[in-house]
């Protein structure tokens, strides 16, 4: 992440997305970690059985939340932000990275040449 193409409340802004989303990941609707929750209120707040708990906390960071842009345009003031599990946002990342490098792919065979600043 480049901090610098984020707003300066950038932080304020992701809370209120997962806040908005009620700690559940929008695109696969994990329930994840709230700031400063324990791990045994998180696995009480789930329901989750001791087998499902102890597969739970072999991955933690699966069940952290982030604030997502899904189009990559942290610039964009009026940006549609999701609040995502890390695995999902990192699915969207790579996806977006593939669609990316195609047309750059594509534009390198019709002859034109990549343009500073674009993919």
């Amino acid at each position: 992440m480049k901090r610098e193409r984020y707003p300066a409340n950038w932080e304020a802004i992701a809370f209120n997305i997962k806040d908005r989303a009620a700690w559940i990941c929008e695109a696969c609707s994990r329930i994840c970690l709230k700031p400063g929750e324990d791990w045994l209120t998180f696995i009480l707040r789930n329901g989750w059985t001791v087998g499902e708990a102890i597969a739970a906390a072999e991955h933690p960071r699966r069940y952290i939340l982030t604030a997502a842009h899904p189009r990559h345009d942290p610039e964009n003031p009026a940006a549609e932000l999701k609040a995502w599990c890390i695995s999902c946002h990192a699915r969207n990342d790579i996806s977006i990275t593939a669609q990316r490098r195609k047309q750059h792919i594509e534009r390198e065979r019709h002859g034109q040449q990549q343009i500073e600043g674009l993919p």
